[in-house]
């Protein structure tokens, strides 16, 4: 069956649900961290009884990146350094990228989409810091998992996925005009139904959708979300223009200028934002090996 008839559409939103569920862990996990009174006894209580997502922490904690003087070899003392917010991201992304089991094919860098995915997460907790944004670590997740559709494409159609890259390498189009050429409900749409599946935060599943649309005049989305979705949407765009990573994109995307006005973000803050990515992907690099 050919990519792009209305069949092929169905059949790639059905076999979402062969991708597993997330674990009991992670979401009793989410559950803790977003409870003010949740204490770090409690989530190392519960993080404990994943032997992965231990390793993962220690891992992280004990990295290059906090430099610390003596090793940590206890979860809890590790939640002490890394805090909270850390804590739910490494959950939360190890958790998304390991339900696909990913392995890489000639026409998809694994690698190089996990460098993507990171960079636009730090561009985007970089840019809500500058904007003020009530809790910049939201951008950070929505950044990372922006393109969660890519990868259920890539995990339920190998074949649909190489058209899409063919596509899109042999006429220099984005990865999205591609699908929408080829009449696939595209990576937003896969990444929104399975985000709802997953049941992740509201927020994450709009910008999963809408991080290529202007959302700006778009009543049907909450306002206290646009923010969050016009920074993953820039951020996104500045990990393209970087170069940093490699999602299927074969254009140099311009950041859009209405966003930047709403958020009032000049031409001198993205260029400082630009110039701290460069320190700043050390923590990519930290959070890539602790949470493959």
């Amino acid at each position: 069956m050919s990519p792009g008839s209305s069949q092929n559409v169905t059949q790639l939103v059905d076999k979402l649900r062969d991708i597993p569920t997330l674990s009991v862990v992670v979401t009793r996990v989410m559950e803790l961290v977003t409870n003010p009174k949740t204490s770090a006894g409690q989530i190392a209580d519960v993080l404990k009884r994943d032997q992965v997502l231990t390793a993962k922490v220690l891992r992280l904690v004990n990295s290059s990146f906090y430099n610390l003087s003596t090793e940590i070899t206890d979860v809890t003392k590790a939640l002490g350094f890394l805090g909270f917010n850390t804590i739910s991201v490494l959950v939360l992304g190890t958790s998304v990228f390991s339900a696909f089991d990913m392995q890489a094919a000639p026409f998809f860098d694994v690698t190089e989409f996990w460098k993507h995915s990171l960079a636009t997460a730090i561009a985007a907790e970089l840019i809500g810091k500058r904007i003020k944004h009530p809790r910049p670590e939201d951008c950070f997740t929505c950044g990372l998992l922006h393109d969660l559709g890519k990868i259920a494409l890539f995990k339920v159609s190998k074949d649909d996925m190489k058209a899409v890259v063919d596509k899109a390498t042999l006429e220099n189009k984005s990865f999205l005009t591609a699908e929408t050429e080829l009449g696939l409900p595209g990576h937003t749409i896969l990444g929104e139904r399975l985000a709802e599946r997953w049941q992740l935060p509201v927020v994450i599943r709009k910008t999963i959708r809408y991080h290529h649309r202007d959302i700006e005049n778009m009543e049907s989305i909450y306002p206290q979300m646009k923010p969050t979705i016009m920074v993953a949407s820039i951020a996104n765009v500045m990990a393209k223009r970087l170069g940093l990573g490699f999602a299927g994109d074969h254009e140099k995307p311009e950041y859009p200028e209405n966003y930047l006005r709403a958020l009032n973000l000049s031409a001198i803050t993205l260029r400082e934002v630009e110039e701290a990515m460069a320190q700043e992907m050390d923590r990519a690099n930290a959070f890539l090996s602790s949470a493959r």
